[in-house]
């Protein structure tokens, strides 16, 4: 009964191997030995999973719960293989492959946390809490760029006429935040706000008054 039900819970290539084997201890053990492999196949597996965790780092743009997930799934794999994983080695490797932005949290975990004692679960509710930090603050960042673009759509609609570029207006909107302002471009911008275009023809849409780089049309 028990060989049989190994024999229903295995796939077809390996059943072939395993189908003359008289014992369920038999065929338990070949399997064993097909799956997992012999010890110097674990060792060299365990090595290769053990570089793959070193250099494993998080991308800019992947989030903590995603990044958790590939690091868990290779210290499963490790562990699967009988090697003994210590979760402050972990704890370790997920301070230290986070990116930039991760970088203050992650230095205050490590000089003010006992990190032989933090559980994995401990500091990714930590680093999830500055996620959504940063997460809220780019987003507050994100609306106030929108409603000033919206300003100066509309002024641009009033005027019946592209001021700027949107390059030039994002330039000038970074120069306005820092205090600072470049008296050569000043005199730039206002020298090209004054230049006549009544004869200037588009080559976009053929109507006067703008060059093809400031029409609005689709291309």
């Amino acid at each position: 009964m028990a060989l049989a039900i190994i024999y229903q819970s295995i796939p077809e290539e390996i059943l072939l191997s395993v189908a003359e084997k008289k014992s369920a201890e038999e065929a338990w053990e070949a399997i064993k030995t097909m799956c997992v492999g012999v010890d110097r196949v674990k060792k060299a597996k365990v090595q290769t999973l053990r570089s793959e965790l070193e250099s494993l780092t998080m991308k800019e743009t992947e989030q903590i719960d995603d990044f958790c997930m590939r690091l868990c799934g290779i210290v499963t794999n490790i562990c699967v293989l009988g090697e003994i994983m210590e979760e402050s080695y972990v704890v370790k490797k997920l301070l230290r492959a986070v990116p930039a932005k991760y970088l203050q949290i992650a230095s205050t975990i490590e000089q003010f946390g006992n990190l032989e004692e933090m559980t994995v679960e401990e500091t990714l509710g930590r680093l999830k809490a500055h996620e959504e930090r940063i997460r809220g603050t780019t987003e507050t960042s994100g609306n106030q760029l929108l409603l000033t673009e919206e300003e100066w759509m509309k002024k641009e609609a009033q005027n019946g006429q592209l001021l700027l570029t949107r390059e030039e207006w994002l330039k000038k909107m970074s120069q306005n935040q820092k205090g600072k302002w470049d008296a050569e471009s000043r005199n730039k911008e206002g020298n090209r706000g004054y230049r006549d275009k009544s004869k200037v023809r588009c080559f976009n849409c053929s109507i006067l008054g703008h060059y093809a780089s400031e029409c609005r049309k689709p291309k």
